[in-house]
């Protein structure tokens, strides 16, 4: 929960610093129209002119701020400078605040009207360029109405009575613009916000059934079915480019023996450590190691030859040995591995099914000589 209320928060600081830059292009072109229009009648223009001034500037430094927050795109940075946003945006409501109460006794009835249109094109405007922010948009509005407020509220005449009533309505309108406004984007955003989790979690969970689906459940190690269409895409793959497929089929000397002796517990463990043996000595992403079936695992060499083919084997039987499984029943008082290998670059309308055959072979020659070693097919 906490974690979905930071993702709303940061995309409405987002959304703020990015429409805030044409609410501030807005508030510098209606301040240089507001003096235009008041200075032809106004006495004294300097104070006026120094208000154009703060105005301008703090427009010019919102826009600065904006472009390097959404240009950085820190979140670090966008909370860090959100504070200091409010406060500008603060001072620049006080200035706009301060307009109609310092020339209003010079206005003519057409000035004042104008400027209160003006002033309430402003805060309609808000609701947009600051509505991301519920704190911006009050500190730019609150001292804007309470102005206007203050002014007319010392008029009792039945004209100015009806004026307030509906300048109240009005603002009471807006606000409730900016409410709803608000509400509705951080709704929109909290359910983005949901939809993204949903479907990272969707993710994570395909991808699990997908990994599920394709391995072992005992090893850990790719299954036979997964085995079946990597040989068939590899084999296809090495006949468009002429280049050597290497298949080791690995056998588990005396296995049943073995379970028989220990027990299967003891049988999957071993089989458990082979498998481990297979993920170290299989580094490349081209190639291959999975369970073949039954006590009989599989390696697929992509792109190797015999030379490569059989390191690969006296590695993996090397590694077993350094292990030092026990085996009682076997002749060498440890458990043993065969291992068969075929190498092939396939011919045109070849199928991989002859690979197997190949190596099946190989494995049968280790067995009859002796196991605990590797034989490579060669055509007789």
């Amino acid at each position: 929960m906490k974690s979905a209320v930071n993702k709303i928060s940061i995309h409405l600081l987002k959304q703020l610093y990015t429409y805030n830059i044409r609410g501030a292009v807005i508030n510098i072109l209606s301040s240089i129209y507001i003096y235009l229009f008041l200075a032809a009648t106004l006495s004294d223009t300097n104070g006026l002119l120094l208000w154009l001034s703060m105005v301008v500037l703090l427009s010019f430094i919102r826009v600065g701020v904006s472009r390097y927050i959404t240009k950085t795109q820190s979140i670090h940075i966008m909370k860090k400078m959100y504070w200091w946003f409010v406060i500008i945006v603060f001072i620049n409501g006080l200035l706009w605040g301060s307009l109609y109460p310092l020339y209003y006794g010079e206005m003519n009835a057409f000035q004042q009207l104008l400027t209160i249109l003006i002033l309430l094109g402003g805060i309609t405007i808000a609701v947009i360029s600051l509505g991301p922010s519920r704190l911006c948009y009050y500190a730019f509005t609150i001292p804007v109405t309470v102005s206007i407020l203050y002014v007319h509220l010392f008029h009792y005449s039945a004209n100015y009575y009806f004026y307030n009533i509906g300048l109240i309505i009005y603002l009471s309108l807006l606000f409730y613009m900016h409410y709803y406004h608000y509400s509705s984007v951080s709704y929109n955003f909290s359910l983005l916000s949901r939809q993204s989790e949903l479907i990272y979690n969707l993710k994570i969970i395909n991808d699990k059934l997908e990994k599920a689906s394709i391995t072992d459940a005992l090893t850990g190690l790719y299954n036979r079915g997964y085995f079946s269409e990597r040989l068939a895409t590899d084999w296809a793959m090495c006949q468009r480019a002429s280049l050597p497929l290497a298949l080791l089929i690995i056998d588990v000397d005396y296995f049943k023996e073995y379970n028989d002796t220990y027990g299967h517990l003891k049988g999957d463990e071993c089989l458990q450590k082979i498998a481990a043996i297979l993920e170290q000595t299989v580094e490349r992403k081209t190639d291959l190691a999975s369970r073949f079936g039954g006590d009989e695992l599989a390696v697929i060499l992509y792109d190797t030859d015999e030379e490569g083919a059989v390191k690969v084997a006296k590695r993996i039987i090397a590694m077993l040995k350094e292990q030092k499984i026990p085996h009682s029943k076997s002749p060498k008082n440890r458990v043993t591995i065969s291992v068969g290998i075929a190498v092939k670059t396939p011919e045109p309308d070849e199928v991989e099914e002859k690979l197997l055959i190949k190596a099946d072979r190989a494995l049968y020659t280790v067995k009859e000589a002796g196991r605990d070693d590797f034989a490579v097919y060669h055509e007789s």
